[in-house]
């Protein structure tokens, strides 16, 4: 849990650096997106060790109208720049370094018992959703509102409804640490 929290904070921080200790301090105390991730870490770790989720998943509900599976697997790194409305279903794999933006949907299409699955340093817009057994590639970028039905390869740009790939080769991974 910690290591994935602090690979969490480091990324949810970048857009602050360079930034002494103490602002970090604050910045850890007041940033919205820091306690969403924090809250969806100690879900995560409640389930692993077989303790009630309910606690933390309701300050995530009533705090941030966030709803995280405890079946999903989040890779470290996590950003949610604005954590309003995010849901995450059962058997999503979301990737190291993703960011997901307000109201963005992972969830499973009707009868399916997988879901999306995104690769690493994926970046889903306002409003995006994945629905069913989707693979998002590495470094794939997926705009506002667009709704992704089929796999969508690594490093692609997607967008609209259903979702249309418009960039094979987009720039994202060259930003990526």
């Amino acid at each position: 849990m910690f290591a994935n929290l602090k690979a969490d904070l480091r990324r949810n921080l970048r857009d602050y650096l360079p930034c002494g200790p103490l602002k970090r301090a604050a910045l850890c105390l007041t940033l919205n997106s820091i306690h969403a991730v924090a809250l969806i870490r100690l879900q995560q770790a409640c389930a692993r060790h077989h303790l009630p989720t309910i606690f933390a998943a309701k300050a995530l509900f009533w705090l941030f109208k966030i709803e995280v599976s405890k079946q999903a697997v989040i890779g470290p790194g996590l950003r949610l720049p604005h954590p309003m409305g995010i849901i995450i279903a059962p058997n999503v794999v979301i990737g190291p370094d993703c960011d997901l933006y307000a109201d963005v949907r992972l969830v499973l299409a009707h009868g399916m018992k997988q879901g999306p699955q995104l690769g690493a340093h994926v970046f889903m817009g306002d409003g995006a959703k994945a629905v069913g057994a989707v693979t998002i590639g590495d470094h794939a970028i997926i705009g506002v509102s667009a709704v992704v039905t089929k796999d969508i390869p690594a490093n692609a740009t997607a967008v609209g409804i259903p979702a249309k790939i418009i960039a094979e080769n987009n720039q994202r991974n060259a930003e990526a640490p």
